[in-house]
């Protein structure tokens, strides 16, 4: 799975066990094939989303944790409720990262029931529920924006500068890891406005981290630009779902519509939230495409058929300098790794990460 898919956090809902679906950079997968077949032969299932364009900017709940509930059965309506959301806004970055319901509900409530464990962490019986019934009517813009309803900006009991492993552990709601691998973290506060964010990318609900970590200026935290705003693609973004084009933030490509990558130049970039990415092969100058999805054993990458991307819990394998690699199964939880691939992949299952060779999923018994 891509990276900026796979390792940015999914909302901050709950702190650190989601994925956010990137902006322009991202495209969706299918359920993975066990049978070998080429690129050619991999059967495209595209499907468009649009996101919506309504927003939330909620002041942060206060939630006592509740050592007593059972996770079971919040974590399985969790997963449900952000599964369905996630798949509804875009079904191409939901098939990129699961490949259908099931993995996402599974792997979700997984993940869930490891986090909601954790010691003082608020994310229990009442709080939960709450946010489960909130996520039903959030918007997709909100969704890939990181503005999640209040309900679902849980809090823990662990004060500014106590060691954590989640969001939710904090009574500020974040835990800042430093470096953003780090096993560890500390409770502090969200990097406001204007504030620095080189160390980890993060910052406050609404918010986006811009800047570049080998630019002549610090990184700082930004209100992404709306629709028909001055932006840059460095120290001025346009939010999720938008493109920056000669200056200015508008609609992306669609299919067979001219394309600019990076965005930037004459053209928009392509609608990846739709399932498009810009294609220099197609003839006749840069045109999107429609993603395709390579069954595993199966070319990926830039094919003579089109982009081609490998579907949920696979990853593309690509050596340096390559245009095409082989499709493959992630890692499980606990196998070696080796990192990201040349093409950007990850190659564990969402929520976890390759730290010291192996596939870790973080628990709160790593900082007590």
């Amino acid at each position: 799975m891509t990276s900026s898919i796979r390792n940015a956090p999914f909302l901050l809902l709950v702190g650190s066990l989601f994925v956010a679906c990137a902006p322009e950079s991202s495209v969706g997968r299918m359920d993975p094939l066990t049978d070998d077949a080429d690129a050619s032969d991999a059967a495209p299932d595209v499907a468009a989303s649009d996101a919506d364009s309504d927003s939330d900017s909620g002041a942060t709940d206060s939630s006592t944790p509740d050592a007593d509930v059972a996770p079971s059965t919040g974590c399985a309506a969790y997963a449900a409720a952000i599964c369905d959301k996630y798949e509804s806004c875009s079904k191409t970055s939901f098939n990129e990262l699961f490949g259908n319901a099931a993995n996402c509900r599974t792997r979700n409530a997984l993940l869930c029931e490891i986090q909601i464990s954790a010691p003082d962490d608020g994310m229990k019986g009442v709080s939960l529920d709450a946010c489960n019934v909130a996520l039903v009517g959030m918007s997709c813009d909100d969704l890939f924006n990181q503005r999640p309803p209040s309900a679902c900006r849980i809090v823990g009991a662990r004060t500014t500068g106590a060691a954590c492993t989640f969001n939710p552990q904090c009574a500020t709601g974040f835990c800042n890891h430093d470096p953003i691998d780090a096993a560890c973290g500390k409770c502090a506060a969200f990097p406001a406005e204007g504030e620095p964010c080189a160390a980890t990318t993060y910052c406050g609900y609404g918010l986006t981290c811009a800047g570049t970590a080998a630019g002549p200026k610090p990184r700082v935290c930004v209100v992404p630009k709306k629709l028909g705003d001055a932006c840059d693609n460095v120290d001025a973004p346009c939010a999720v779902g938008l493109s920056c084009t000669l200056g200015k933030c508008g609609s992306p490509a669609k299919l067979a519509e001219s394309c600019s990558s990076p965005e930037g130049a004459s053209f928009p970039a392509c609608d990846s939230l739709g399932g498009f990415e810009c294609n220099a092969t197609s003839g006749g100058g840069a045109k999107c495409s429609a993603v395709q999805f390579a069954k595993i054993g199966a070319t990926c990458g830039m094919t003579t058929s089109g982009p081609m991307h490998c579907s949920g819990e696979a990853f593309c394998k690509m050596a340096s300098g390559a245009a095409t690699g082989t499709c493959t199964v992630d890692h499980a939880d606990g196998e070696a790794c080796a990192g990201f691939t040349a093409f950007g992949d990850l190659d564990c299952l969402v929520g976890a990460n390759c730290v010291s060779g192996k596939c870790v999923v973080p628990t709160g018994s790593t900082c007590p």
